[in-house]
């Protein structure tokens, strides 16, 4: 089986939008919303397919010396297969290839799955961030450095 990582395409737009309505119900991101995260001078928005299909995707923004990541997204029936990790690397990849510094992020802090996954690339917990999501949503916002030239050494 195929898999790689590609730039979203407007054609993919009714396939993401329906991942992040399944995913995400409560406060989901739009076609237009992806549209405008994917402007050259906003942020990259990639996809993850195999020879099925739509399997993720996610959003990142880089500027000078940073990148935060918006957003990963994992089918539910595809999560646990390794294809979250597959697009945190090539998004930490990316960051890297741009010169960041750092990445940011934030995760809900029920989302235990996406936590650990974060802290097992070296992401580290900078802040709680109180009804982040919703009144009774926290998030974590989690940082990794990318100046430590051994950091890395441990990931996949």
């Amino acid at each position: 089986m195929n898999v790689f990582i590609r730039r979203m395409e407007s054609d993919d737009l009714d396939e993401v939008e329906e991942i992040e309505y399944i995913t995400w119900p409560q406060y989901p991101w739009t076609a237009e919303d992806f549209i405008e995260a994917s402007q050259p001078s906003t942020g990259n928005c990639w996809v993850l397919e195999d020879d099925k299909g739509l399997i993720g995707y996610s959003v990142q923004y880089i500027d000078a010396d940073s990148s935060h990541i918006a957003n990963i997204c994992i089918r539910r029936e595809r999560q646990q297969q390794g294809f979250g990790r597959m697009m945190l690397d090539y998004l930490i990849n990316e960051a890297r290839l741009s010169n960041a510094k750092y990445i940011s992020l934030e995760v809900n802090v029920s989302n235990e799955k996406a936590y650990l996954l974060y802290k097992s690339f070296g992401f580290t917990v900078t802040e709680r961030l109180k009804a982040y999501y919703s009144a009774s949503e926290d998030a974590y916002k989690m940082q990794l450095c990318l100046t430590n030239a051994d950091m890395y050494d441990y990931v996949s």
